[in-house]
């Protein structure tokens, strides 16, 4: 199967659809072999002192960061932008998709199925800004994500992200930077 465009980005729970289709994506493109670890940075120490040699290990050098950026860059059109600001800082293709790999691949086994399920239900918020916020919400939907065919519901993570916030002696939950006002 030919993909001519680019696969659905990858939000935080579709990760096994999205590995699947980028891998097939980054191998048509064939640049697959630079983020797999496959093809590696030439080192200067596999040429030879000559000026040829150096010539040849100068273009061998820039080919293989031209192919990693483009790598990189197909990996990053996939990512939804919060999470291309996860991985901005890595330096290259393949340290970008090892973590996306580590950190987003759905549980394999039956602990870490359990470890997800208890971090889901258990995790509380404890910050006080939006962007604490937002990255609560969104590492609970990356323990969410893994836990692939067993995941919440979108409606049934919703209650349980609402549930995870700080009650009030009202008994309502606190927003971080959200005030309500009642009627007098």
């Amino acid at each position: 199967m030919s993909l001519s465009t680019q696969p659905t980005k990858f939000g935080g729970s579709n990760f096994n659809e999205w590995f699947h289709a980028m891998e097939e994506h980054l191998r048509e493109k064939k640049v697959w072999k630079y983020v797999a670890g496959r093809e590696p940075l030439p080192a200067e120490e596999d040429y030879k002192k000559d000026a040829e040699e150096k010539r040849r290990f100068k273009k061998d050098t820039g080919t293989w960061y031209t192919e990693d950026e483009a790598a990189m860059g197909i990996i990053g059109g996939g990512l939804e932008e919060w999470l291309k600001k996860e991985v901005r800082d890595l330096s290259t293709s393949k340290e970008r998709w090892d973590y996306l790999v580590t950190k987003y691949k759905p549980a394999e086994n039956l602990l870490s199925t359990v470890e997800d399920w208890n971090e889901v239900f258990s995790r509380k918020f404890d910050g006080t800004s939006k962007e604490a916020l937002m990255s609560h919400f969104n590492t609970l939907m990356n323990f969410n994500g893994r836990l692939g065919e067993l995941a919440l519901t979108d409606a049934a993570l919703a209650i349980t992200m609402i549930n995870s916030l700080p009650v009030t002696t009202t008994g309502l939950h606190v927003l971080p930077g959200v005030t309500c006002k009642g009627r007098r």
